[in-house]
């Protein structure tokens, strides 16, 4: 019974991974007739490069496909799997769930390993596991971004919030094992400020 659950959980893994991988960056910019994302600005393929076009449509569809990826992902797992077939171990394949989605999403697969900074995939993952949890890390992005006007600090405020936002209402919503999912939110904010690094030594540089 145990290797089944196990190979059930490297499977749903693998496959939130893949979904990950999927950029929204390149293929928007590809069906859009823009230039690959990879190769201007800050050569991250996400939706601030995407808007550095000046395509606004397309900006939005990139940040909005990689919101629903990681959405998605984690609402599925933990509507469509956990509650009918795993629930035991519902907290562990959700947690491993969120973070292969959003490896996917920095190092897919399909693009050579080279993907974006994880924020607006990190945004939906939040939001899937827990709504009220994704709208107040959301608030605070957006409050802050109105503040600098600048989105890595924003991203990186928000990244902090959720530390201690999740060490708080995740508890309220689960019962057992909350512990992993909140370490799994943990290692998403470290993610999320390691793959903001150049950002961070550019502004220090300043």
């Amino acid at each position: 019974m145990f290797q089944m659950i196990l190979k059930l959980d490297v499977l749903v893994w693998l496959l939130s991974y893949l979904v990950g991988s999927i950029s929204f960056a390149i293929l928007v910019s590809k069906s859009r007739g823009l230039d690959d994302p990879r190769f201007h600005g800050s050569k991250n393929p996400g939706a601030t490069n995407v808007m550095r076009t000046g395509d606004l449509p397309a900006a939005f569809l990139t940040l909005f496909g990689d919101a629903s990826k990681g959405f998605l992902v984690i609402f599925s797992v933990k509507y469509f799997l956990v509650e009918d077939l795993l629930a035991s171990e519902a907290e562990f394949l959700i947690a491993g769930s969120m973070l292969a989605v959003l490896l996917g999403h920095i190092f897919p697969i399909f693009f050579k390993f080279k993907g974006g900074k994880g924020v607006a995939t990190s945004g939906g993952i939040l939001i899937g596991l827990d709504g009220f949890l994704g709208i107040s890390v959301l608030c605070v992005w957006i409050f802050v971004y109105c503040l600098t006007n600048i989105s890595f600090i924003a991203a990186l405020s928000s990244a902090l919030a959720t530390v201690f936002l999740s060490a708080i209402i995740i508890p309220i919503s689960w019962t057992e094992n909350y512990e992993v999912l909140i370490f799994a939110t943990w290692v998403i904010s470290l993610i999320l400020f390691v793959s903001h690094h150049s950002n961070i030594q550019a502004f220090f540089k300043k």
